[in-house]
């Protein structure tokens, strides 16, 4: 669990990162024709990306769990 934490809070990071420098810095200046998504977005995605993360952890080591104390 705390592994998915720690993961999951740096690709959160990697995500807003991107968005910032790769996104909003290289390509919206290169490409003026579309819009692109913004900060806002990505500070949106950031805690679900982390919730999903860390459920999945707990659900996987969940079933793990039950199947080793059943056997």
């Amino acid at each position: 669990m705390l592994a998915s934490l720690i993961g999951s809070v740096l690709a959160s990071g990697a995500v807003i990162a991107i968005v910032h420098f790769f996104v909003n810095g290289y390509l919206a200046e290169r490409i003026s024709e579309y819009t692109f998504i913004g900060l806002g977005e990505a500070y949106l995605v950031a805690p679900i990306l982390i919730g999903v993360g860390a459920l999945l952890a707990a659900l996987s080591a969940s079933v793990a769990i039950r199947r080793y104390l059943k056997a």
